[in-house]
């Protein structure tokens, strides 16, 4: 992931930048603003998209379930995104250090939601048929 990526990442979840008591930089979220609230919308399934694209290495599936690869250190921080992005065939994730493991929701089947994730890791848009909960 670059600076820029970060940056970028940081921005939308409405992440300031500022300065702690002792002078260094740092980066904050405002109160009432913290991305756990961001949990549906065109938004939530932008950053979705952009992580996928920036951190996906490879998408496996089962029967219900996803396995992601990502570089090391980034899965927490793809699984982060998964969680928030509201998606209503996502049961939840686990994420390791390099690794995210994707629940799907009863019906769902794993092929199906592999398929979306990799249209993200290749596009970085929102895939077609990725619905949020209303």
């Amino acid at each position: 992931m670059s600076q820029g990526t970060l940056s970028r990442d940081l921005k939308d979840v409405g992440a300031a930048r500022g300065r702690d008591q002792l002078g260094n930089f740092q980066y904050s979220i405002p109160e009432g603003e913290h991305p756990s609230q961001m949990t549906t919308g065109l938004p939530a399934r932008n950053h979705l998209a952009r992580m996928c694209h920036s951190l996906c290495i490879a998408v496996n599936y089962n029967n219900g379930a996803v396995v992601i690869k990502t570089p090391p250190g980034a899965a927490q921080y793809l699984g982060s995104a998964i969680d928030t992005s509201g998606v209503h065939t996502v049961l939840g994730t686990i994420a390791g250090d390099d690794t995210v493991l994707v629940v799907c929701k009863v019906g769902v089947e794993g092929e199906d939601l592999a398929r979306l994730f990799r249209e993200m890791a290749e596009t970085g848009l929102p895939a077609k048929g990725l619905v949020a909960v209303n």
